[in-house]
């Protein structure tokens, strides 16, 4: 990336005139102080970006979960109206011409700001070619215009970082094709294990086209009429299903099943046989 001069760079935090009663406050991390900060763990990748006395910018990739670029503030926002992203060309640019990217929702708290989809690409793109993505709106509305910038200095090293360990959280088809979850008794809550490896196979489902279906089938144990084990396995089935959609994945892709306690694969007569018998079995077609 092509190095930017210290001298043509934004200050940090600057205040001007837009015009009569109008101010403008502009937001953007200064030569000695744009940092890209990429950060992995089991589940999680992150790359941050702190912007002074504004907050901070979070690229994040849960495992499970889309890619999101959040801008996290240091004080709360009341979630009126939108803020525009534009392109803009840093100082050392002249002649280059600012590009409008879109708009986003402001949002209410220390989050205002969440991107999602294809912006995310442009924006990544934009600070790839050096530009500076920045957010303006008005805060409070007609009173203050407010610039966020995003700097390209160090960009390039976080992103690549961050996209290499994105890549490693696509699990394999031998580790989502079979699982056996259980519950407790009279429960249809999913635990945190369950939870766990439902973000696998939906990670894995965003990553291939190549599966056909998804079987869910849901069991109980032998406590209870018929009709109530019939009810509850149906209830655990679908409370994974649940899980998946709310992830966005296609309910047409899953097929939910129900067996009640006609295909138990341990005792009934010991807790231990019965806690085998309560379960949800998930496996997936390709």
């Amino acid at each position: 990336m092509r190095p930017l001069a210290p001298t043509l760079l934004t200050l940090a935090f600057v205040t001007g005139v837009a015009g009569a009663g109008e101010r403008i406050l502009t937001y953007q991390a200064d030569l000695d102080q744009s940092q890209w900060q990429a950060a992995a763990s089991e589940r999680s990748c992150t790359l941050s970006h702190e912007i002074p006395n504004f907050g901070r910018a979070v690229l994040r990739r849960d495992m499970g979960r889309k890619l999101v670029l959040e801008l996290e503030t240091l004080r709360p926002h009341h979630g009126d109206g939108k803020a525009l992203i534009i392109s803009a060309p840093p100082g050392w640019r002249p002649g280059v011409n600012a590009r409008r990217l879109g708009e986003v929702q402001i949002g209410r708290g220390r989050t205002p700001f969440r991107i999602e989809g294809t912006m995310i690409d442009q924006i990544a793109a934009a600070l790839e070619q050096g530009m500076s993505p920045t957010l303006r709106y008005e805060d409070p509305p007609g009173v203050v215009e407010t610039k966020v910038a995003l700097t390209a200095i160090h960009f390039d090293e976080g992103y690549r970082e961050f996209l290499a360990c994105a890549d490693s959280l696509t699990p394999t088809f031998e580790q989502v094709k079979f699982k056996v979850l259980h519950f407790d008794s009279d429960s249809t809550r999913l635990t945190e294990e369950t939870r766990e490896y439902l973000d696998l196979v939906i990670e894995y489902l965003n990553a291939t086209s190549r599966v056909r279906k998804v079987l869910v089938d849901g069991h109980s144990d032998m406590r209870g009429t018929t009709k109530y084990n019939q009810r509850i396995s149906l209830t655990r089935a679908a409370n994974v299903e649940l899980y998946l959609t709310n992830r966005g994945i296609d309910k047409k892709l899953i097929k939910v099943r129900a067996f009640g306690r006609s295909r138990p694969v341990a005792s009934n007569k010991t807790e231990e046989g019965r806690s085998k018998n309560r379960r949800v079995e998930i496996e997936v077609l390709q």
